[in-house]
């Protein structure tokens, strides 16, 4: 895994996995000065499409090789998390945005990536965001992953 200080993202492109330059994009190919690229199966995927979106994700995965660009990916949910983890090349990723990262599911998310060494960046968008109290609810959470966490997105 690449030690990576977060200033390093710069602009970060969010691109759906289903987009048809995906691999182009994710390499550095089409765009050479990008810094970093989300790959999303989350918001910018229908549920019709995420089957084919994972599928874009184990493709680009099977012959992955890294480049200058850090790579990291957006599982819709726990489940899809635990199918990226599944994949052979996983480690070749620079790590993952836990979006929709609330005291419903931090446990879950940290638990399935305690024992890989990705970056994460949880991304805070439900009602914890307003709440004092569940906010420091969910820093206790994440205390003791502080040395994974790239950053914390409040969406």
């Amino acid at each position: 895994m690449r030690d990576i200080n977060y200033l390093e993202l710069g602009g970060t492109l969010f691109i759906p996995a289903t987009h048809k330059d995906l691999k182009a994009v994710v390499s550095g190919v089409k765009y050479p000065t990008l810094k970093s690229v989300v790959v999303d199966t989350e918001d910018s995927i229908n549920q019709d499409e995420l089957p084919h979106a994972i599928s874009c994700v184990n493709e680009l995965l099977k012959d992955f090789t890294q480049s200058s660009v850090l790579v990291f990916l957006r599982p819709r949910n726990i489940d899809i998390l635990k199918e990226f983890l599944a994949c052979a090349n996983i480690y070749k990723i620079d790590g993952f945005v836990l979006p929709k990262f609330s005291l419903d599911n931090a446990d879950s998310y940290l638990k399935e990536l305690e024992k890989f060494p990705h970056a994460i960046m949880p991304s805070i968008e439900g009602k914890e965001l307003f709440d004092l109290n569940k906010l420091l609810e969910l820093a206790d959470k994440l205390l003791p992953h502080k040395d994974k966490i790239l950053l914390i997105r409040f969406v």
